[in-house]
């Protein structure tokens, strides 16, 4: 499978394999709390963001995924999409007519509330295909079995192939402790045959980041300066609030995908840039 590597950004696909592990350990999961869904989507997603580096990432990270469910449903399966921590729900909005079921784990029912208030077919489609629900991502599969699809769900058949993402930047504002335990429970919700998609910020981009982003956008994560990125460990720490973020090179992706997965790597895992 072909994936995303731009200037800005790399994206990793990972075939699952055959058996899974369950016995994952729990934590809790910190987010920004304060953040209005409205600023946030306003510099990504808006029309006028569409010129921005990031606008631009998720245009091609559209193009992405509808290359991967297209492959999906040649292989005559159900496709079910589950994304981690999706915000306001814009990919489910872009490919709702391809997947056969559209599942979201957000951990601000801001961000719920936003995301189908701005969206009329994902409203329309409310427990019926989509189903965005609140909840940590720490325990995405209780959450899921527990409010959306029970054990005897055509979810869980091998029917259904499982599509479980973590997009755009969510995976670097997580902390170290609650990054790995997400990765395990997505590994564990892709299941036999499933693929899990992680997209997060490159390090040799961050100070096209912090030019043509964070600095003209104070209002996303607060004023920020060049002293605050540590571009050789690939650290964002903003100096006028709480905000932090880790930006990856393709070996340290890969030694965390391998770390976090629940089975024998060196013969199940397959792991593509």
């Amino acid at each position: 499978m072909n994936v995303i590597t731009t200037q800005e950004i790399k994206q990793q696909v990972a075939d699952i394999p055959k058996t899974i592990d369950e016995d994952v350990k729990r934590d809790d999961n910190p987010v920004w709390e304060e953040l209005s869904p409205v600023v946030w989507r306003n510099a990504i997603y808006s029309d006028e963001a569409i010129d921005n580096c990031m606008g631009q990432l998720f245009i091609q990270e559209i193009s992405l995924f509808e290359e991967i469910i297209r492959k999906i449903k040649l292989e005559n399966k159900k496709c079910a999409l589950i994304e981690v921590g999706m915000g306001t729900a814009e990919l489910f909005a872009k490919v709702y007519d391809e997947c056969d079921m559209l599942i979201g784990v957000e951990l601000s029912q801001q961000m719920i509330d936003c995301a189908f208030q701005l969206h009329e077919t994902l409203r329309e489609l409310n427990n019926k295909k989509v189903f965005l629900l609140q909840g940590n991502a720490t325990e995405l599969n209780k959450v899921l079995k527990d409010n959306s699809h029970p054990e005897d769900h055509e979810l869980w058949r091998q029917t259904t192939t499982r599509l479980t993402c973590m997009c755009m930047n969510t995976f670097g504002i997580l902390p170290d402790h609650i990054r790995d335990l997400c990765i395990k429970e997505m590994f564990i919700c892709s299941g036999p045959g499933g693929k899990l998609v992680i997209g997060c910020w490159h390090r040799d981009s961050m100070k096209t980041g912090y030019q043509q982003f964070y600095s003209k956008l104070p209002q996303l994560c607060g004023e920020c300066r060049e002293e605050d990125f540590d571009f050789e460990k690939g650290n964002f720490k903003c100096s006028s609030s709480d905000y932090t973020s880790h930006w990856f090179v393709k070996e340290e992706l890969s030694s965390t995908l391998i770390k976090c997965f629940p089975g024998d790597a060196s013969k199940d895992l397959t792991i593509e840039f």
